[in-house]
């Protein structure tokens, strides 16, 4: 249909190869006769109304099922391509712009069958700890929940209305300095899966969808008085909604579909080695040092961020004016780099109810890492008793000196937060704490990663400073006895109005300081002097988390229902605390310990929202049945 177009484009590169033919042939005495273009520049454009690319890798008999079951397309209308490139050093840097109009790429793939499922612990799960889910498990047969998994294939799409990208390309002469410029306008990146409960249905899941325009840039250059390359990336937008929805399946999907398109790249970059096939582990060698930075910055744009923690709990953040900068040391001192992150106004609503659970002005979130000062170490040394003074133990630099982190929290000037009598707030903690451990895990399971081997942690020297300016707390309950008969409150547009606030707090100039400084050993000393069980003598860790702490507060007022902030349940004035507080668990070789469990988790999709798994249920609309195991030692922390 585009027959011009592509004779045009067959001409061009035709004209330009035998033009290198002949620049190869006729090199030395018949070089000025056969250039009759600019010598110091080369240009070239190329424009098409539409593209459309289809790749499928069924015919790959080599390549793993898994792998083969890979399907991209893409579709682009109106592009324009100019470039120019220099053809020697003296030239300026090569610049390349390229205009779509619209484009779209599809990515179909069939997650891997080896991602962790209910189905293949269930013989584990029916334990006590899953008592209340035994009537659950007794609808649906296992076998028609495995069946669930094995035939999906689900399809990513992401659709922009306009891409603009130019790229500057430097001469031999100019070092390494590149850069790269990226945009596009209204995003939407959306899943279409198989329900298999649902006769086979298709529904779509909007994964991203972005109104408006995001720009991204990279900027590569070389340091002057060291050999690393620094590379800047920005990613801006501006104006516009940016809706994103996050799970762990939606990680592990991702990860698995990266992992095997690497694999069919190198697959297919081996054939053109000599038939030699490359190892995943293969890398090509860096001759310098990289130092990345990242800035992520929302210009008036309003971000509605679902993310799915567990297997029960659903956390909805809206927030304006993010930014968030991560930065490694230019010396290349330390590993860790620093993260700085500015929120504006947020809101913060757990598990769909009528009203948040958090509202705040503003927040500043900062963990850097400096060198420890002299000072800091002859504290530090002071604390010893008897012992050399080393600094083993401790975490310090490439250079040898140690490091201390900063960890610092600030809220704005009005912090709200309302406790809702339908929040269970132990099961959304416990849903936090597995997230990330379920998310590792069912990686290692598929294979997508790999395992790395537990080193031994160095204690970490740390100050931890939170800061709220006013702090407005409210513990809401039902006005009847019986919750059930109120549950039609927690889905309800009057739902905060209807409840009773039982129990308020309001503080003013709220300060918690945290040192970290103790020596282990004298932190084990001290712990076991607090601690209540004299009856033998415990060791603590490896871990423990704390320190000396201070808490101020200008002014605190409590209020219990019915009285009121006229007649308040008690008033306090300058308040100061200080001591030491620490969160430790007994060493795991302490004898008289249980060993270790497996406890199987369930972990909940994106596919689903509240509505449609419910608690202590496993099985859901779109099928989805995945569950993780997570190693428990069973031992509490104190």
């Amino acid at each position: 249909a585009e027959s011009d177009y592509m004779l045009k484009f067959g001409l061009f590169l035709h004209s330009k190869f035998m033009n290198i033919l002949q620049k190869r042939r006729y090199s030395g005495l018949q070089k000025k006769k056969v250039l009759k273009t600019n010598p110091n520049m080369q240009c070239f454009a190329l424009s098409c109304q539409s593209v459309y690319i289809s790749i499928t890798m069924l015919c790959c008999d080599e390549l793993d099922d898994e792998e083969r079951d890979i399907q991209v397309i893409s579709a682009l209308e109106e592009i324009l391509l100019s470039s120019t490139l220099p053809n020697n050093s003296l030239a300026r840097n090569g610049e390349t712009i390229l205009q779509v109009a619209n484009t779209m790429v599809s990515y179909t793939f069939t997650p891997h069958k080896t991602l962790p499922t209910f189905n293949d612990y269930a013989h584990e799960i029916i334990l006590p700890n899953f008592k209340s889910s035994i009537d659950e498990l007794n609808k649906c047969t296992l076998e028609d929940m495995s069946n669930s998994q094995s035939d999906r294939k689900i399809v990513y799409t992401l659709n922009g209305s306009r891409i603009d990208l130019f790229a500057m390309v430097p001469a031999k002469t100019c070092g390494i300095q590149t850069r790269l410029e990226f945009s596009l306008s209204d995003i939407v990146v959306k899943e279409d899966v198989k329900l298999p409960i649902e006769d086979g249905a298709i529904k779509t899941h909007y994964i991203l969808k972005k109104t408006g325009t995001l720009s991204f840039s990279l900027d590569k250059s070389r340091h002057r008085d060291t050999a690393c390359i620094i590379q800047n990336i920005s990613i801006q937008t501006n104006c516009g909604i940016l809706y994103a929805h996050w799970s762990p399946i939606t990680q592990w999907f991702i990860n698995s579909a990266i992992q095997r398109s690497v694999a069919l790249i190198l697959h297919y970059k081996s054939l053109t080695n000599h038939g030699e096939k490359m190892k995943l582990s293969q890398s090509p060698t860096k001759k310098n040092k990289m130092i990345t930075n990242v800035q992520i910055c929302s210009n008036d744009t309003m971000i509605n961020a679902s993310v799915t923690l567990g297997s029960k709990s659903v956390c909805d953040v809206k927030t304006k004016e993010l930014s968030v900068c991560v930065s490694k040391n230019v010396d290349d001192a330390w590993e860790k780099p620093n993260v700085v992150c500015d929120v504006g106004e947020t809101s913060v609503n757990i598990n769909q109810t009528s009203f948040d659970l958090i509202q705040i002005s503003s927040l500043r979130f900062s963990d850097t890492i400096r060198r420890a000062s002299q000072n800091e170490m002859d504290a530090y040394s002071k604390k010893k008793k008897g012992i050399s003074h080393g600094y083993d133990e401790i975490v310090k630099g490439k250079c040898g000196t140690p490091l201390v982190e900063r960890f610092e929290i600030s809220l704005g000037q009005r912090t709200r937060i309302d406790f809702s009598p339908f929040l269970h707030l132990g099961k959304v903690i416990e849903d936090i704490t597995t997230t990330e451990r379920s998310v590792k895990e069912g990686l290692a399971i598929a294979g997508v990663i790999k395992r790395k081997p537990l080193k031994e942690r160095k204690y970490q020297l740390m100050d931890i400073y939170f800061n709220i300016p006013m702090l407005d707390a409210n513990f809401l309950e039902t006005k009847s006895s019986h919750l059930g008969d109120c549950r039609g409150i927690l889905f309800g547009k009057d739902g905060r109005h209807s409840l009773i606030n039982r129990w308020r707090f309001h503080i003013d100039d709220f300060a918690v300081v945290i040192k970290r400084n103790t020596p282990p050993d004298v932190i084990q000393e001290q712990i076991c002097q607090l601690d209540e069980d004299k009856s033998r003598e415990y060791v603590f860790g490896p871990v423990i988390q704390g320190g000396d702490f201070t808490i101020q507060i200008s002014h605190i007022t409590c209020i219990l229902h019915p009285l009121n902030i006229v007649i308040p349940l008690g008033d306090i004035n300058r308040l100061r605390i200080t001591g030491l507080v620490y969160l430790a668990a007994l060493n795991p070789e302490t004898k008289g310990l249980r060993a270790t469990q497996n406890i199987y988790i369930p972990v909940k999709c994106h596919h689903s929202h509240l509505e449609s798994c419910e608690i202590n249920s496993f099985r859901t609309k779109c099928g989805c049945d995945y569950a993780v195991p997570l190693k428990s030692s069973g031992i509490p922390v104190k």
